[in-house]
């Protein structure tokens, strides 16, 4: 669900076994469904903070956090 809020990729492109090319924002990266339950995102490293900042605050707004 998180994937599907920043890219728009058809089931077959991310099924499991399946790798592709893709956009996240404005980053190139690559997709790979490992498994049902496992996906992998790869892009450089010089884009990791960025790419770790997209993911966190989609999944932020996503799910909400619960206060203690």
């Amino acid at each position: 669900a998180l994937l599907e809020r920043l890219v728009n990729l058809s089931p077959d492109q991310v099924a499991p076994g399946h790798a592709t090319r893709t956009l996240l924002h404005h980053l190139g990266c690559i997709v790979i469904r490992r498994a049902e339950d496992h996906l992998a995102v790869l892009a450089p490293r010089s884009a990791a903070g960025s790419l770790w900042h997209l993911l966190s605050e989609t999944a932020s707004r996503q799910v909400p956090v619960a206060t203690v």
